[in-house]
């Protein structure tokens, strides 16, 4: 009887051995597993805030772009920075929800030159988050509005017609450029056109027919805005009929009129 009551209680011993191994173990792993959940959540923080940053920074890219595509960078509280020929522009404390905070500082290099640099950076502070910066540079040249051989706000192609790129020499090749400057999805049809080059939207996809051939790439990536067209101030001495191919002044000089709209049909050229 007394050594079945000993075997009892190093059972006993043993099970509770066993017991807080195996306690240990979860207990390590709970306690891994918290650890890991944390680190994940900083770091799905870091990179939330950090694209918030990446995002502040490029609005201050599109402020300074705006500005100078309009021409207004001084009247746009555009600030002298103490560095010669650069303006800045700051914005802060703007409420990003959560506790975070963010603001932007963006820089126009050589404001007054034909190629000038912007600087801008994006900051978010988010408290126990911490900070997150972001910076992005852009170098700016001037291009001429109409390097894209095809450019208007609407674009409709009829019939099997085929554009291709032509130089002052008269040599043809495949680099055609067309482009639409509307936001309007649809606003480019090319029908059964061939077109040899590219073809590029403002931000949408553009749609093609069966037959339609474009040897280039298909990008969504134009920005541009068309300027209003003034007409010259001319008086005709006559109303033209439309019918002829020249319009010619009074004086024999060369003068310039408009059309709201050029419909080809058959096999015409412009030239």
């Amino acid at each position: 009887m007394h050594n079945q009551k000993k075997d009892l209680r190093d059972t006993r011993g043993s099970i509770l051995i066993v017991a807080i191994i195996f306690a240990t173990i979860a207990a390590i792993a709970v306690g891994s597993y918290i650890r890991l959940a944390g680190t994940e959540m900083r770091l799905a923080n870091h990179q939330f805030y950090g694209n918030a940053s990446l995002n502040l920074a490029e609005a201050g890219i599109e402020e300074a772009l705006y500005a100078i595509n309009l021409s207004s960078l001084a009247d746009e509280d555009w600030e002298n920075t103490g560095i010669a020929g650069t303006l800045g522009k700051y914005t802060n404390s703007i409420d990003l929800g959560r506790g975070a905070t963010g603001s932007f500082r963006v820089h126009v290099v050589g404001a007054a030159s034909d190629a000038p640099m912007i600087v801008s950076e994006g900051d978010v502070r988010s408290g126990a988050n911490g900070r997150s910066v972001r910076q992005v540079e852009v170098l700016l040249f001037q291009r001429s509005l109409f390097g894209n051989g095809i450019l208007a706000n609407n674009i409709k192609l009829h019939g099997n017609s085929e554009i291709r790129s032509i130089n002052l020499d008269g040599e043809v090749s495949d680099g055609a450029k067309i482009a639409g400057a509307s936001i309007e999805e649809g606003s480019i049809d090319l029908g059964n056109a061939e077109i040899y080059g590219t073809v590029t939207t403002r931000g949408w996809e553009l749609t093609t027919k069966k037959n339609t051939y474009v040897s280039g790439e298909i990008t969504d990536d134009f920005n541009s805005d068309l300027p209003e067209v003034k007409l010259p101030e001319y008086e005709f001495g006559h109303e033209y009929d439309g019918k002829s191919g020249t319009l010619a002044g009074e004086g024999g000089e060369t003068i310039y009129y408009s059309a709201s709209e050029i419909d080809l049909d058959g096999d015409l050229t412009i030239e």
